[in-house]
């Protein structure tokens, strides 16, 4: 009955995992992800249990069938788990009726916000905290005295509890939606109930004649006896160790936001990276509870075991300080080794992170349940461990918000790391010095902790350059001696703070903002995107007076919102502070936007404002970060798209911010459509090389394109766009790669990002490991289209060969090459002649390895400048195109490079140093003919009156290496000694090579 009744406890700490993963998605919706609503959350989440764990723990001592109450406890939390949802609908309302007048006040809106959180889920987390004292109670008074049962049964919900954070992390949700996920565990947990209701009849039976022998008076001692001597030792001793307990809790939460805080820096910001350390730390904690159920006599020894506990977890996490310290080598020297799959590696991190935790996570495991063992009797062990429970939540709750708000802004988190650290080693020296323990070895203890922790924390640093190296993202051009490029990337600024690290970072002239060591902003290829972020809804709207801004970064977009003068507010929404101080090193670029009054800062989650803001705005532009992000995949979700509609004033206009970097198609299609299912009406636009647009309008208008005339009226919005080589309206006009019927026709119908079915919260990290990088090839054609807006609008007269060419030039610089040879092939028909446009539309050939295309263009160009440099980009084009068709190699010679060379040599019949480059061309390709290419130029040069000796001997040695590619080492050796023989033949130094010895 024992296994049954752990099977039990497995899937009900399963379940109760998954209903506390589902539930926080809930509530972030309905409060928002900001610092403080996330606190409020897990503050109320923690003091439910806490509650239940206090005052059930109570009544379980008083039950005669403890194991018939759990059943109902079970049933209880599944039945009203399946109302939680519209219980929380209601307290949406209830937001919605007081936002508007404590939006100003913070501290009286997180306080109803914890309120909100607390009261829908207190009945549930009420009932989970009852259900280990009475599953406790029923197997102390069914099988023995011993309370091992206690640390079994933690160890196998804590177990569950890994298992659902496994499940739900990383299947159940994703492809069957948050919905269905809270129903299964609802239905577990009602099946487990009914289940176990249906046998504790017959267990209470069992339980009865178990216990009816003798009365043993001996095993009814106070349990803490081993300490005390009189009623006020025995209070004293059971203060301390319930201190003990919420030490622990406080310390384990503190590390646990540390390492959250840490980690992501090494591992990236996604939901795996977050999971997968939630799960190395509960595995920890179940294998240390399981350990300690193998501790006997714990009454003697008790105070002693819990004292070593707490200094083995302080000495244990100093040890890991500097290997959180190279991890990120670590990580670079398995991602480089590895090639396997997603899951596969985030295997390997699961181990290293459980390897990482083992330890301390398994102290905090094995001393909760012993704690609770020592400090029980056979009358009390429901109340003992409900008290138990009680100091240790109490301790986790002051761990998150004072580690979180107070320590890691205030000293850093390897320093917080360090506090934590000396409180659990502090207190575990104090039990230790109340236990039995002989002054010798107490003063041992206390010198080797210092010791450690004093030698780490000198010898051990970390280096702030290697940990926000961004290495989950830059592996591929890293290595382990380069890795965060400590020569030439300098920190402006590095905060660190509960919502995440951000710092400021110069690497040549670019400065870039980064968040969690990813870049979210520069002065560098971000630019144009955050300029048109600004630029392009605000042109396009009917008015212009209010604008609503998602994210701030560099602070880039509001400058350029702030170029019209007819913008009377922004409001910028920006949920991390940091950014906000931040952004004010890009003062050249922003324009000092936080000195313009027009300007408001809101620091609030976007998702939350937009549910309940009553404002209305004639611009929105949302520029948030890759969905691969932890919490971004909300920020393109259909519900927020409809929102952003509910808020646009008729006439306005919507900008939303994507990357097709890091993209996959299905990523894109699943963007597209939900955005589209809010504005069905959307224009696609390229904004840079890796940045896409979408704009939308609430009645279902397109953007007057002609508007774009307007933008270069403006001086200072026309000199902005002059380092992108932007400076007229048309080349801006290029850049809508979809108007709205094309756009309808790419997406077609698809798969659509929800609340209920974030797929882009789990997907784009596999897209992201898998380095995928959509390119818009479906758009190679665009200028051949004749329903482009482009020509609908401007006819084909007014449109210029420049014109052309500033577009072909704009798209070469944006990288997307499909698009400037479209672009140049205009230009080209209305110029044929014009050097300039052949040299782009060569460029775009060559970045795109089209050499059928670029050799005949190169070989135009070559023949109307006329100069070597010419000839010499023509040669190289067209040995591309004659290995790449392999019916242009005729008798062993290269049909397009022979003639190249031809024709290079009708231009100067006697220049020697036309063969000698022909045959450097064809030396490691065709060694034999480069050799016939030196002999030719070797004679070539014979017929100059005087002749440079160094010349000479170069050309002798590239006859010498041309031998031996063909293996005729014996000619090679022959010429090579004439030549160093010869007076009249130098041979450069550091060109001898290969295997001739002279």
């Amino acid at each position: 009955m024992s296994f049954g009744i752990s099977i039990v406890f497995f899937f009900s700490g399963l379940s109760g995992l998954i209903l506390e993963i589902v539930w926080f998605r809930w509530l972030h919706l309905l409060l928002g992800v900001s610092n403080y609503s996330v606190t409020a959350v897990l503050t109320a989440f923690m003091l439910g249990l806490a509650f239940g764990g206090r005052y059930l723990g109570r009544i379980a001592d008083r039950t005669k069938n403890p194991l018939k109450f759990y059943a109902w406890l079970e049933i209880g939390i599944g039945f009203y788990s399946l109302f939680l949802p519209d219980i929380l609908a209601k307290m949406a309302v209830v937001q919605s009726f007081i936002y508007p007048s404590l939006s100003d006040f913070r501290f009286l809106l997180v306080s109803v916000r914890f309120f909100l959180a607390f009261f829908p889920l207190l009945p549930a987390t009420f009932l989970m905290g009852g259900t280990l004292p009475f599953l406790a109670k029923f197997l102390e008074s069914t099988f023995d005295t011993s309370k091992k049962q206690i640390s079994i049964l933690y160890s196998v919900n804590t177990f569950g509890a890994a298992s659902g954070a496994l499940v739900g992390g990383f299947f159940l949700i994703e492809h069957y939606g948050v919905l269905f996920s809270s129903n299964l565990a609802c239905t577990i947990d009602i099946l487990l109930g009914i289940i176990v209701l249906g046998f504790s009849n017959s267990a209470q039976n069992f339980t009865a004649n178990t216990n009816s022998g003798e009365f043993d008076p001996q095993k009814q001692l106070n349990s803490i006896s081993y300490i005390a001597t009189s009623p006020s030792e025995t209070k004293s001793a059971r203060k301390f160790l319930l201190w003990a307990t919420a030490i622990c809790g406080f310390s384990s939460m503190g590390l646990e936001v540390c390492w959250n805080q840490v980690i992501p820096l090494i591992l990236g910001s996604s939901i795996y990276s977050f999971s997968l350390i939630l799960i190395a730390f509960l595995l920890g904690l179940c294998y240390g509870a399981f350990s300690s159920a193998s501790f006997k006599k714990i009454h003697e020894t008790g105070i002693t075991r819990i004292g070593f506990l707490l200094v083995f977890a302080g000495l244990a996490t100093t040890i890991s300080i500097p290997i959180l310290g190279v991890l990120p080598k670590i990580f670079l020297l398995a991602r480089k080794s590895l090639e396997i799959s997603f899951y596969s590696f985030h295997l390997i991190q699961l181990l290293i992170l459980f390897f990482i935790f083992l330890v301390p996570a398994a102290c905090f495991g094995a001393a909760f349940p012993l704690i609770a063992r020592i400090l029980s009797t056979n009358s009390k062990i429901g109340e003992s461990i409900g008290s138990t429970f009680w100091w240790n939540t109490l301790g986790t709750v002051f761990g998150t918000i004072l580690t979180g708000f107070v320590f890691i802004p205030t000293i850093g988190t390897k320093n917080s790391i360090f506090l934590l650290i000396i409180v659990l080693s502090a207190f575990g020296i104090i039990l230790l010095a109340k236990s039995d323990l002989k002054k010798a070895k107490l003063l041992s203890i206390l010198g080797l902790t210092i010791g450690i922790i004093s030698f780490v924390a000198v010898f051990f640093p970390w280096d702030k350059k290697i940990l926000l190296s961004g290495v989950f993202r830059y592996w591929e051009n890293q290595s382990l001696g380069s890795i965060g490029d400590p020569q030439n990337n300098e920190i402006l600024y590095f905060k660190e703070g509960i919502c995440g690290t951000v710092s400021v970072h110069k690497v040549s002239q670019n400065i870039s903002l980064r968040i969690n060591g990813k870049p979210d902003a520069s002065t560098g290829g971000d630019m144009t995107t955050q300029l048109f972020c600004g630029y392009l809804p605000t042109v396009f709207s009917k008015n212009r007076k209010r604008i609503l801004l998602i994210g701030l970064g560099s602070g880039v977009s509001v400058a350029a919102c702030l170029k019209f003068p007819e913008v009377e507010q922004i409001d910028v929404l920006e949920l991390n502070p940091y950014v906000v101080e931040a952004s004010k090193l890009f003062a050249e670029y922003n324009d000092r936007y936080w000195e313009n009054p027009k300007v408001r800062i809101i620091e609030e989650d976007a998702r939350n404002y937009v549910d309940l803001c009553k404002e209305k705005y004639d611009v929105i532009a949302a520029e948030p970060s890759n969905p691969w992000v932890a919490g971004e995949a909300n920020l393109f979700s259909v519900e927020i798209f409809q929102k952003y509609k509910q808020l646009l004033n008729p006439g306005g206009f919507i900008y939303q911010f994507a990357h097709i970097y890091e993209m996959s198609p299905e990523m894109m299609h699943i963007i597209l459509y939900s955005f589209m299912k809010a504005f069905p009406k959307s224009t696609l636009w390229m904004t840079s090389f890796e940045d896409i647009g979408l704009i939308g309008s609430k009645d279902a208008s397109t953007p007057d394109l002609k508007k774009l005339e307007e933008l270069f009226k403006n001086d200072a919005i026309k000199k902005s766009f002059k380092p992108f080589k932007i400076d007229r309206a048309l080349q801006l006009y290029s850049l809508l790669i979809f108007p709205p019927e094309g756009l309808e026709s790419f997406v077609e119908k698809g798969v659509v990002n929800s609340d209920n079915f974030p797929v882009l919260e789990f997907l784009a990290p596999r897209v992201f490991y898998n380095q995928t990088n959509m390119s818009f090839n479906i758009a190679k054609e665009v200028f051949q289209n004749p329903n482009h807006p482009i020509f609908r609008d401007f006819p084909p007269e007014r449109i210029t060969s420049e014109d052309w060419e500033k577009i072909g030039q704009l798209f070469l610089f944006l990288f997307q090459h499909n698009i400037s040879k479209a672009a140049f092939k205009k230009a080209l028909e209305k110029d044929p002649n014009s050097i300039s446009i052949m040299e782009g539309l060569l460029d775009s050939l060559e970045f795109l390895n089209l050499w059928n295309e670029a050799t005949p263009v190169a070989q135009s160009l070559a023949q109307k400048i006329g100069d070597d440099n010419a000839f010499k980009r023509y040669a190289r084009i067209a040995l591309k195109c004659d290995q790449s068709n392999p019916e242009l190699q005729v008798n062993g010679k290269f049909a397009k490079t022979e003639e190249c060379f031809k024709l290079w040599e009708l231009r100067n019949p006697k220049d020697w140093n036309i063969d000698y480059l022909h045959g450097k061309l064809l030396l490691n390709i065709a060694p034999d003919l480069a050799l016939e290419a030196f002999e030719k130029s070797s004679k070539k040069l014979q017929l100059f009156p005087k002749k440079d000796p160094f010349v000479t001997g170069m050309l002798e040695i590239a006859r010498v290496n041309a031998l031996e590619n063909l293996g005729k080492n014996d000619e090679a050796m022959k010429i090579l000694k004439d030549a160093l023989n010869s007076s009249e033949i130098k041979i450069p130094q550091g060109t001898i090579s290969g295997n001739i010895e002279p």
